[in-house]
Protein backbone atom coordinates (compact mmCIF):
# COMPACT_ATOMS: atom_id res chain seq x y z
CA UNK A 1 0.00 0.00 0.00
CA UNK A 2 1.12 3.22 -1.00
CA UNK A 3 0.89 6.38 1.42
CA UNK A 4 1.08 9.89 -0.23
CA UNK A 5 2.20 12.25 2.89
CA UNK A 6 2.47 15.74 3.33
CA UNK A 7 0.98 17.91 6.40
CA UNK A 8 2.00 21.64 7.22
CA UNK A 9 0.06 23.30 4.29
CA UNK A 10 -1.10 26.06 5.78
CA UNK A 11 -3.73 27.06 3.10
CA UNK A 12 -6.05 29.02 5.60
CA UNK A 13 -5.44 32.29 4.33
CA UNK A 14 -5.65 31.11 0.47
CA UNK A 15 -8.95 32.65 -1.09
CA UNK A 16 -8.33 29.93 -3.93
CA UNK A 17 -10.29 26.61 -3.36
CA UNK A 18 -9.21 23.01 -4.06
CA UNK A 19 -5.76 21.73 -3.21
CA UNK A 20 -2.88 23.07 -3.01
CA UNK A 21 -0.47 23.45 -6.09
CA UNK A 22 2.08 21.96 -4.18
CA UNK A 23 0.52 18.35 -4.21
CA UNK A 24 -0.88 16.76 -7.06
CA UNK A 25 -1.82 13.36 -6.94
CA UNK A 26 0.72 10.43 -7.49
CA UNK A 27 0.67 6.90 -7.72
CA UNK A 28 -0.85 6.09 -4.49
CA UNK A 29 -3.74 4.56 -2.46
CA UNK A 30 -4.06 7.18 0.05
CA UNK A 31 -3.21 10.74 0.74
CA UNK A 32 -2.58 11.83 4.25
CA UNK A 33 -3.00 15.36 5.48
CA UNK A 34 -0.80 15.34 8.74
CA UNK A 35 -2.27 18.50 10.09
CA UNK A 36 -2.07 22.65 9.90
CA UNK A 37 -4.33 22.40 6.11
CA UNK A 38 -6.96 24.73 6.54
CA UNK A 39 -9.57 25.61 8.60
CA UNK A 40 -11.60 22.02 9.75
CA UNK A 41 -14.53 23.05 8.25
CA UNK A 42 -12.81 23.74 4.73
CA UNK A 43 -11.10 20.62 4.33
CA UNK A 44 -13.24 18.31 3.05
CA UNK A 45 -14.20 20.65 0.37
CA UNK A 46 -10.72 21.35 -0.41
CA UNK A 47 -9.79 17.80 -0.97
CA UNK A 48 -13.38 16.42 -1.71
CA UNK A 49 -12.10 15.65 -5.18
CA UNK A 50 -8.87 14.24 -4.50
CA UNK A 51 -8.57 11.09 -6.97
CA UNK A 52 -7.47 8.46 -4.11
CA UNK A 53 -8.59 8.63 -0.22
CA UNK A 54 -7.67 11.21 1.48
CA UNK A 55 -7.11 11.11 5.77
CA UNK A 56 -7.08 14.23 7.73
CA UNK A 57 -5.69 14.75 11.44
CA UNK A 58 -6.60 18.28 12.47
CA UNK A 59 -3.33 20.66 13.51
CA UNK A 60 -3.29 23.06 16.13
CA UNK A 61 -4.00 26.10 13.48
CA UNK A 62 -6.74 24.27 11.80
CA UNK A 63 -9.23 25.43 15.18
CA UNK A 64 -8.00 28.62 15.43
CA UNK A 65 -10.99 31.75 15.80
CA UNK A 66 -13.84 29.50 16.32
CA UNK A 67 -15.30 27.90 18.85
CA UNK A 68 -13.24 24.74 19.68
CA UNK A 69 -15.16 21.71 20.71
CA UNK A 70 -18.32 22.54 18.19
CA UNK A 71 -15.61 23.21 15.04
CA UNK A 72 -14.32 19.52 15.52
CA UNK A 73 -17.48 17.93 16.16
CA UNK A 74 -19.08 19.65 13.10
CA UNK A 75 -16.01 19.00 10.78
CA UNK A 76 -15.69 15.33 11.83
CA UNK A 77 -19.66 14.05 11.58
CA UNK A 78 -19.29 16.52 7.91
CA UNK A 79 -16.53 13.90 7.28
CA UNK A 80 -18.13 10.37 7.86
CA UNK A 81 -19.27 10.51 4.11
CA UNK A 82 -17.35 11.40 1.18
CA UNK A 83 -13.26 11.48 -0.10
CA UNK A 84 -12.15 12.84 3.09
CA UNK A 85 -12.02 11.40 6.30
CA UNK A 86 -11.53 12.83 9.53
CA UNK A 87 -9.17 10.76 12.03
CA UNK A 88 -10.13 12.05 15.07
CA UNK A 89 -9.62 9.20 17.74
CA UNK A 90 -10.90 6.89 14.88
CA UNK A 91 -9.13 3.95 12.99
CA UNK A 92 -9.98 2.91 9.51
CA UNK A 93 -8.93 -0.51 7.94
CA UNK A 94 -7.02 -1.18 4.98
CA UNK A 95 -6.02 -5.08 3.99
CA UNK A 96 -3.43 -5.83 6.40
CA UNK A 97 -3.14 -1.88 7.93
CA UNK A 98 -4.80 -0.42 10.71
CA UNK A 99 -4.30 3.33 10.16
CA UNK A 100 -4.93 5.40 13.75
CA UNK A 101 -5.23 8.66 14.12
CA UNK A 102 -5.44 11.70 16.43
CA UNK A 103 -4.47 15.19 16.88
CA UNK A 104 -2.50 14.20 20.07
CA UNK A 105 -1.20 17.65 20.83
CA UNK A 106 1.82 16.78 24.21
CA UNK A 107 1.77 16.60 27.58
CA UNK A 108 4.35 19.87 27.65
CA UNK A 109 7.14 17.52 29.72
CA UNK A 110 9.48 16.95 27.14
CA UNK A 111 11.71 19.78 28.32
CA UNK A 112 12.56 21.21 31.64
CA UNK A 113 10.16 21.51 34.93
CA UNK A 114 6.79 20.85 33.40
CA UNK A 115 5.35 23.82 35.57
CA UNK A 116 7.41 26.25 34.47
CA UNK A 117 7.05 24.88 30.46
CA UNK A 118 3.54 25.21 31.13
CA UNK A 119 3.61 29.20 32.12
CA UNK A 120 6.10 30.04 29.71
CA UNK A 121 3.88 28.27 26.64
CA UNK A 122 0.69 29.86 28.31
CA UNK A 123 2.29 33.45 28.26
CA UNK A 124 4.13 33.22 24.86
CA UNK A 125 2.62 30.61 22.43
CA UNK A 126 0.38 31.33 19.66
CA UNK A 127 -2.28 28.50 20.65
CA UNK A 128 -3.18 29.95 24.05
CA UNK A 129 -4.55 33.40 22.14
CA UNK A 130 -6.15 31.60 18.89
CA UNK A 131 -7.57 28.97 20.24
CA UNK A 132 -11.23 29.57 21.77
CA UNK A 133 -13.98 27.80 23.77
CA UNK A 134 -17.23 28.19 23.03
CA UNK A 135 -18.24 30.34 25.87
CA UNK A 136 -15.26 32.33 24.62
CA UNK A 137 -12.79 30.99 27.02
CA UNK A 138 -9.30 30.61 26.18
CA UNK A 139 -8.24 27.43 25.52
CA UNK A 140 -4.98 26.65 28.16
CA UNK A 141 -2.18 24.47 27.93
CA UNK A 142 -4.26 22.43 30.80
CA UNK A 143 -6.71 22.02 28.75
CA UNK A 144 -4.20 20.53 25.93
CA UNK A 145 -2.59 18.35 28.45
CA UNK A 146 -5.59 16.82 29.45
CA UNK A 147 -6.61 16.37 26.05
CA UNK A 148 -3.48 14.65 24.78
CA UNK A 149 -3.66 12.47 27.95
CA UNK A 150 -7.08 11.51 26.68
CA UNK A 151 -6.01 11.13 23.05
CA UNK A 152 -3.21 8.79 24.25
CA UNK A 153 -5.12 6.35 26.53
CA UNK A 154 -7.86 6.12 23.60
CA UNK A 155 -4.22 4.96 21.14
CA UNK A 156 -2.84 2.96 23.52
CA UNK A 157 -5.87 1.21 23.89
CA UNK A 158 -6.20 0.86 20.13
CA UNK A 159 -3.17 -0.35 19.19
CA UNK A 160 -3.13 -3.63 22.01
CA UNK A 161 -6.27 -4.96 20.58
CA UNK A 162 -5.56 -7.80 18.58
CA UNK A 163 -4.76 -7.05 14.60
CA UNK A 164 -3.41 -9.36 12.43
CA UNK A 165 -1.13 -6.77 10.37
CA UNK A 166 0.86 -3.27 11.22
CA UNK A 167 -0.11 -0.57 12.61
CA UNK A 168 0.12 3.31 11.30
CA UNK A 169 -0.25 6.16 12.93
CA UNK A 170 -1.12 9.34 12.21
CA UNK A 171 -0.84 12.70 14.44
CA UNK A 172 0.42 16.34 14.21
CA UNK A 173 2.43 15.94 16.84
CA UNK A 174 5.56 14.46 17.51
CA UNK A 175 5.87 10.95 19.38
CA UNK A 176 9.57 11.96 19.78
CA UNK A 177 12.06 14.12 20.13
CA UNK A 178 14.05 13.55 17.05
CA UNK A 179 11.17 15.36 15.26
CA UNK A 180 12.13 18.26 17.10
CA UNK A 181 13.53 20.95 14.00
CA UNK A 182 16.91 21.32 15.13
CA UNK A 183 17.24 24.81 13.59
CA UNK A 184 15.01 25.92 16.11
CA UNK A 185 17.25 24.43 19.31
CA UNK A 186 15.72 22.49 22.05
CA UNK A 187 13.33 24.81 24.31
CA UNK A 188 10.35 24.95 26.24
CA UNK A 189 8.53 25.49 23.01
CA UNK A 190 9.64 22.22 22.37
CA UNK A 191 7.52 20.81 24.09
CA UNK A 192 4.63 22.01 22.53
CA UNK A 193 5.27 20.28 19.44
CA UNK A 194 6.28 16.56 20.64
CA UNK A 195 5.71 14.29 23.37
CA UNK A 196 8.17 11.07 24.09
CA UNK A 197 6.03 8.68 22.83
CA UNK A 198 8.94 5.84 22.96
CA UNK A 199 6.93 3.03 24.61
CA UNK A 200 3.94 3.38 22.17
CA UNK A 201 5.96 3.93 19.50
CA UNK A 202 7.34 -0.21 20.11
CA UNK A 203 3.21 -1.30 18.61
CA UNK A 204 3.51 0.91 15.44
CA UNK A 205 5.05 0.52 12.24
CA UNK A 206 5.34 4.06 10.72
CA UNK A 207 3.91 6.93 12.69
CA UNK A 208 3.60 10.14 10.60
CA UNK A 209 3.28 13.70 12.25
CA UNK A 210 3.39 17.00 11.17
CA UNK A 211 3.88 20.48 12.74
CA UNK A 212 7.76 20.82 13.14
CA UNK A 213 7.75 22.07 9.86
CA UNK A 214 10.96 20.26 8.74
CA UNK A 215 11.62 16.92 6.67
CA UNK A 216 11.61 14.25 9.41
CA UNK A 217 12.62 10.56 8.27
CA UNK A 218 14.20 8.17 10.65
CA UNK A 219 13.61 4.65 12.87
CA UNK A 220 13.01 4.08 16.05
CA UNK A 221 13.51 0.25 17.34
CA UNK A 222 11.19 -0.77 14.39
CA UNK A 223 9.29 2.20 14.20
CA UNK A 224 9.55 4.78 10.96
CA UNK A 225 8.97 8.24 11.83
CA UNK A 226 8.10 10.64 9.01
CA UNK A 227 7.23 14.45 8.66
CA UNK A 228 6.67 15.96 5.02
CA UNK A 229 5.87 19.74 6.06
CA UNK A 230 5.07 22.25 3.39
CA UNK A 231 5.50 25.38 5.42
CA UNK A 232 3.59 28.49 4.41
CA UNK A 233 4.37 30.12 1.28
CA UNK A 234 5.99 32.78 3.12
CA UNK A 235 8.16 30.44 4.91
CA UNK A 236 8.14 27.62 2.89
CA UNK A 237 10.01 24.66 3.75
CA UNK A 238 12.61 24.12 1.49
CA UNK A 239 13.05 19.93 2.04
CA UNK A 240 10.02 19.31 1.22
CA UNK A 241 8.89 16.96 -1.42
CA UNK A 242 5.67 16.87 -3.39
CA UNK A 243 5.50 13.43 -4.15
CA UNK A 244 6.68 12.04 -0.73
CA UNK A 245 5.11 8.19 -0.87
CA UNK A 246 6.05 5.49 1.78
CA UNK A 247 5.06 2.12 0.86
CA UNK A 248 3.65 -0.23 3.80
Amino acid sequence: MRLHIVSDLHQHSSRDAGPDPRVTPVDADVLILAGDIDFVEKVADRYGEWPYDVLYVRGNHDTYFRPYERAISTAAIRMETGRVRMLERRVVFYPKIRIVGCCLWTDFELVGNVEDVIVLNRELGADFRCLMRADGRSVTPEDLRVEHRSSLEWLQNTLREPFNGVNVVVSHHAPHRRSLNPAYGVTWSSASFASDLSATMRHVSLWVHGHVHSFVDFKFKRCRVVCNAAGSTARPNPDFVSDFVVEI
